[in-house]
């Protein structure tokens, strides 16, 4: 298995590619946004985590060459920001907040490659919306998190559930549809009304 790392601390880099290492994976490492994008071209990954530290620039384009060669992407990211790169940055698989135990880390390559390695079909109205690789109907690219909230319904409607709809919702909004709550149902896929 072929992991690219990019992060720009070298401290953590070293670290998590030797972690990586140490569990099979085969691991390419690059400190910045460029080397990135050059790696990013190349065919072969079967996932990358990217440090959401990188610039927003460098990391669009890192995120934008990945989904369109469609490896799967973790972005590391602080607590502060989850929020703001579920909104923001659209084009990530997955996101896992600083600070993460190794644990953490595996868990979540683990669900990302998963469920990047899996055609999933979900029921709407009489149809089916298909997800492959983390790309609804072919078109819309979905992230982990939401893809979970899909799947499970997210009965109770916390606030991390309300983010990941109101995602989807602006996600899904040229196509007509949006993710709604309903009681004992939890957040579904719907055909935008009044009610969105």
């Amino acid at each position: 298995m072929k992991i690219l790392l990019t992060i720009r601390d070298r401290d953590l880099l070293s670290s998590l590619s030797k972690l990586l290492d140490l569990h099979g994976y085969s691991v390419t490492t690059a400190f910045d946004g460029v080397s990135a994008s050059e790696y990013a071209l190349e065919d072969g990954y079967d996932l990358a985590i990217l440090d959401g530290l990188t610039s927003r620039v460098d990391a669009s384009r890192v995120l934008s060459l990945l989904r369109d060669n469609r490896i799967p992407t973790i972005v590391l990211s602080h607590r502060a920001d989850d929020e703001k790169r579920l909104c923001g940055i659209n084009l990530a698989s997955s996101y896992l907040p600083y600070p993460f135990e190794p644990d953490e880390l595996f868990s979540k390559i683990d669900s990302v490659l998963e469920k990047a390695g899996r055609e999933i079909r979900l029921p709407y109205g009489s149809g089916e919306l298909t997800v492959r690789n983390f790309v609804l109907n072919g078109s819309v690219p979905v992230t982990n998190e939401e893809l979970d909230l899909l799947l499970n319904g997210a009965k109770s409607a916390n606030r991390n559930a309300h983010v990941y709809a109101a995602s989807l919702t602006r996600k899904l909004k040229s196509s007509g549809l949006c993710v709604s709550y309903f009681e004992r149902k939890g957040f579904q896929v719907v055909k935008c009304d009044a009610q969105c």
